[in-house]
């Protein structure tokens, strides 16, 4: 367990494997916890970082209201603790709406994004009254309920929900609840074509309709986006099609790896060349054969 003093609080994080660096971002209430599977089954051929939000899990609450822009600059803050130029985004569900702001304002230190199951809105009734009830268990100080519900719908088995519980009670009700808010409030779907660096979008077959709109926004939108569906599952692919997930973000960043220099010849922009999404190229039923293995 590794801990750094950032803009006042102590942030929890934790690092795995030596290569390529890619840092993952939870969504609301879950923690670092939930991406167990990335950090065991990448950790061989990449740096895997994962942190708890600030008021999440082993981090400490902020006195500051918690903002998609300050988790950010945590994250800016943890590579330069680790001495990282430049790193991958990974961010799932909300965590992907962070993903994107972070690819938006600090493009010079995050060279591509991977956005599971994510957003860069949230616009639809469903998911916006999931939140507002989630709010409202929050500020009914109704953690445990809520805790143990979110870890579990997104554990795999019993010993992974009983984890995503136990990390997740542990954190500041009133972060997570700010956490929350801003899934209501932020937007940067009019901002996404600013964003120049290469983007996989990931989503599942089974997840709601409103997540396949989403994961059509951001691909029509994204300047340089590949769109993979992946099949038989639903909105929860970190924990539950983790092999999956796993050998495409793999397969994407070593992709992203093997493109020429010229595509980092712009200051603080990124040009890719137009045939970055043809050399991201996946045998999907090879995939699907070793998902259970």
């Amino acid at each position: 367990m590794l801990l750094a003093q950032i803009n006042g609080c102590t942030i929890h994080y934790d690092v795995a494997g030596k290569g390529t660096p890619i840092i993952f971002v939870h969504p609301p209430l879950l923690t670092s916890e939930n991406f167990y599977y990335q950090k065991k089954q990448l950790s061989d051929r990449f740096q895997t970082i994962t942190f708890d939000i600030r008021g999440h899990g082993l981090s400490s609450p902020s006195k500051e209201p918690l903002t998609y822009q300050r988790i950010v600059q945590d994250m800016v803050l943890i590579l330069e603790e680790l001495h990282i130029k430049e790193a991958h985004v990974c961010g799932y569900s909300a965590g992907g709406t962070i993903a994107l702001e972070a690819l938006l304002a600090f493009p010079e230190r995050f060279v591509s994004g991977i956005i599971v199951s994510g957003m860069s809105e949230m616009t639809d009734w469903l998911n916006r009254t999931r939140v507002m009830v989630a709010m409202m268990f929050s500020s009914l100080n109704l953690k445990s309920i809520l805790s143990a519900s979110v870890s579990g719908t997104n554990g795999d088995n019993m010993v992974t929900r009983h984890k995503l519980h136990i990390a997740a009670v542990k954190g500041d009700i009133k972060n997570i609840y700010q956490y929350y808010a801003c899934c209501l409030k932020y937007s940067c779907t009019k901002r996404l074509k600013e964003i120049k660096a290469p983007v996989l979008i990931l989503y599942g077959e089974k997840d709601t309709r409103p997540f396949h709109n989403y994961a059509e926004i951001l691909h029509a939108n994204l300047i340089h986006s590949t769109l993979h569906k992946i099949e038989g599952t639903g909105h929860q692919i970190p924990t539950k099609a983790s092999l999956v997930m796993n050998e495409l973000l793999r397969l994407w960043v070593e992709s992203i790896e093997n493109i020429d220099n010229e595509w980092q010849n712009e200051h603080n922009k990124r040009s890719v060349p137009e045939n970055v999404e043809e050399q991201f190229v996946y045998d999907t039923n090879d995939l699907y054969e070793r998902k259970e293995e």
